[in-house]
Parts: C-alpha cells; sequence; structure tokens
C-alpha cells in the first residue's frame, strides 16, 4: 500500500513485485516442505459441518462450517462499499485518479486503506485454507492469480475501475471453481484448464470493452444532439 500510495507505482505491478518477493523469501526459509502440525482448533475447523444430509441410498451431502465466515465477510465488505463514505471514495478512485481529487477526497489515504483492507483480507483467506487443507504448503495457490481475475471479470467488475460489486465477485468464484470441477471429472489436464480460464478472461475483458465503446458513443451522439 505504500509503494502504490507514495510512489504511484501501478497497482499490478506492485501487486506482482511484493508477491514475488514475499514468496521468494517464504520458500528461502521454509523451503518446499509442507507442515501438517497445524493447531488442534484449526484441525477441529476443518472437519466441522454445519449441516448433513443424508438422502435414501444416497451420498452424504455436508455444508462445511466454512460458509459462516465467508458469508460474514461478503455482507460486512459489501456494507463498506455501498454504505459508508469510504466504499464511495472506492468507486469514485476506480473511476479516475483526477476526478476523485477535485472531490476533495485523499488519494493516497484512500489507496493505503483499500490495500491495508485487501492485506488483512488475504491474511484471513489464507488462514481458513490452511485450516481447510489442514496443512501448509508453500506451494499451494501459486499461479492462481489468473483465476482471480477471471472471477472478478465474470462478476462484473469493470476492468477500467470504477464498478463492481461484492456479489458479483462471489458468483464469478462460484462460476469459475464450477468450470474447473467439470473439467476435472472430465479428465481435462490442468494445462487445458488454465487455458480455459484464460479464454473466459478474454471473453469478459472483449465484452466490457464492447460495452465501454458503446456507452462512449452514446454520450457523443447524446451530446451532439444537445449541442445541436
Amino acid at each position: 500500500s505504500i509503494a502504490i500510495a507514495s510512489f504511484g507505482i501501478p497497482t499490478l505491478i506492485a501487486t506482482l513485485g511484493t508477491a514475488g518477493i514475499f514468496r521468494g523469501i517464504m520458500l528461502t526459509f521454509i523451503g518446499s516442505s509442507f507442515i501438517s502440525d497445524i493447531p488442534v482448533g484449526l484441525d477441529n475447523f476443518a472437519t466441522a459441518d454445519l449441516l448433513q444430509v443424508q438422502p435414501e441410498n444416497g451420498t452424504l451431502a455436508r455444508l462445511h462450517v466454512l460458509i459462516i465466515p465467508i458469508v460474514i465477510i461478503t455482507i460486512l465488505v459489501s456494507l463498506l462499499l455501498n454504505r459508508t463514505m469510504f466504499g464511495r471514495s472506492v468507486y469514485a478512485l476506480g473511476g479516475g485518479v483526477e476526478a476523485t481529487r477535485r472531490l476533495g477526497i485523499s488519494v493516497k489515504r484512500t489507496q493505503a486503506k483499500i490495500y491495508m483492507l485487501v492485506g488483512a483480507l488475504s491474511g484471513l483467506a489464507g488462514i481458513l485454507y490452511v485450516s481447510l487443507q489442514r496443512k501448509a504448503n508453500p506451494y499451494d495457490l501459486a499461479g492462481s492469480e489468473l483465476d482471480i481475475i477471471a472471477a472478478v471479470v465474470l462478476g462484473g467488475a469493470s476492468i477500467m475501475g470504477g464498478y463492481g460489486t461484492v456479489f458479483g465477485t462471489v458468483l464469478g468464484v462460484i462460476l469459475i471453481s464450477l468450470i474447473k470441477n467439470n473439467l476435472i471429472l472430465l479428465g481435462v489436464s490442468g494445462s487445458w484448464q488454465r487455458a480455459a480460464v484464460g479464454a473466459l478472461l478474454l471473453i469478459g475483458i472483449t465484452v466490457q470493452a464492447i460495452n465501454e465503446s458503446r456507452k462512449a458513443k452514446n454520450r457523443r451522439v447524446s451530446t451532439s444532439d444537445e449541442a445541436a
């Protein structure tokens, strides 16, 4: 957050750069071995179910307790973005830095808050993931950045900035997960799975670009009509 807010480094470059630095440091000190000795509380959490349904002559259906923190975080972040001044500042910043400054919003302060919040949520997500897997593997989730970006874009967030919803992103994550799970069931290799996610990302960005082009054209037509 300091690099982005203070030095104006592009968000994507700063994110990938710092991720590479911390991953390299982690692998240097931890190595390639995974840690299976996790706290008892996390281990119990990994095996806890919120609901179990056993149909007659059917497979046991389980709803993991992990759904509770996911729902709580989704609702809280959605309220934060839609019902607070900070949330409005986030959307304004996504729409344009200069326009945000003209509104009297501190760009650096808002950027710092955004990335501190994202860092905290990422750390919490890491803890939940480790508890679910019952181990900490330094190579887990490596290269999953493409899946995350694709889920956000397919969830309706504008790659140009200024628009997006938490619930849309959740739906995008569910869609990507369903697609990858079905590809696994079909016996599709991991390489082709990544190719499919990349294709979905390109399709989502292309659709957004076409919509933005149409909106810009309509605005120009409306302006011309008003001037006439």
